[in-house]
């Protein structure tokens, strides 16, 4: 930063190591005394005044970045939208971009002072990663956060729509009839009509029983069976050896879960209880 009692033509601020005027303080009125640079050229502190009158004003002299970007793929480019940085009294002249994170920025040319930024000679279907800054004379403006895009080719607007796929034939559907369970010894059987060949298989659960607090949700038979064709499928289900015991101390009501699959189609389930008198 230069210091020099400019009077009411303010201040130069300069570059130098690159010897380059970077900004123009202006004084606001009042002589600047002396002015001071962030390390980043983001602000400038300028006193301005004397004895009584002396104050001390930071003014931004970087555009802030823009903010919410959008980006719309293109062929071999990318359309980049955004909301317009803030220009700190030093009207934006055009915005940069970034596919590198940073590391070096383009202007696009022609300029673009405004939203959107259009960035061509990208490569299909590589995803690019992308920033924006504004140049408004001053320092370059401070970076955006992030925006991906990955270039494509559109197909036209009137070119055909794909003809649509070739629906799957539906799946024979099962539909369960049971019979009424019979109950032999410590089995249960349930009879029921199977369309055709697939799977059946039933579970039965204690939803009562002499001591319910204990019975309730305990296992008291499994069973599965391959049905190789159409017609009537009896199922024996056996009691396991916690349902015999509960049976043993009083009566037990069973739930029965029989499914049949078909092969190829949809099950269909069939739900009924039945009671198992005390043994």
């Amino acid at each position: 930063a230069l210091r020099n009692a400019a009077g009411n033509g303010g201040v130069a601020v300069v570059d130098t190591t690159a010897m380059r005027l970077v900004a123009t303080i202006p004084s606001g009125g009042l002589g600047v005394y002396d002015v001071a640079l962030d390390p980043d050229a983001t602000y400038a502190y300028a006193v301005r005044g004397f004895g009584g009158t002396a104050g001390l004003a930071r003014i931004q002299l970087r555009a802030s970045a823009p903010t919410n970007l959008r980006a719309s793929p293109g062929d071999r480019s990318a359309t980049i939208s955004f909301d317009a940085a803030f220009d700190n009294q030093s009207a934006i002249q055009t915005y940069q971009y970034s596919l590198d994170d940073g590391a070096t920025w383009t202007t696009p040319s022609p300029a673009r002072a405004s939203s959107p930024v259009v960035i061509d000679g990208l490569e299909n279907g590589r995803v690019y990663t992308v920033r924006l800054r504004a140049l408004n004379g001053q320092p370059p403006g401070l970076p955006s956060a992030t925006v991906t895009v990955t270039p494509a080719i559109s197909p036209p607007p009137d070119a055909a729509s794909p003809a649509p796929a070739a629906a799957s034939p539906t799946p024979p559907s099962a539909t369960l009839r049971t019979a009424r369970a019979r109950i032999a010894g410590n089995t249960i059987i349930t009879t029921f009509a199977a369309s055709g060949p697939g799977r059946a298989t039933q579970i039965g659960t204690v939803v009562t029983g002499a001591r319910s607090s204990r019975a309730t949700g305990i296992r008291a038979c499994t069973t599965t069976m391959r049905v190789v064709k159409a017609g009537t499928v009896s199922l024996t289900c056996r009691l396991t050896g916690k349902a015999r015991a509960l049976r043993r101390a009083g009566a037990l009501r069973v739930q029965l879960v029989t499914t049949f699959t078909p092969s190829g189609g949809t099950k269909a389930t069939s739900t009924q209880t039945v009671r198992l008198k005390r043994r």
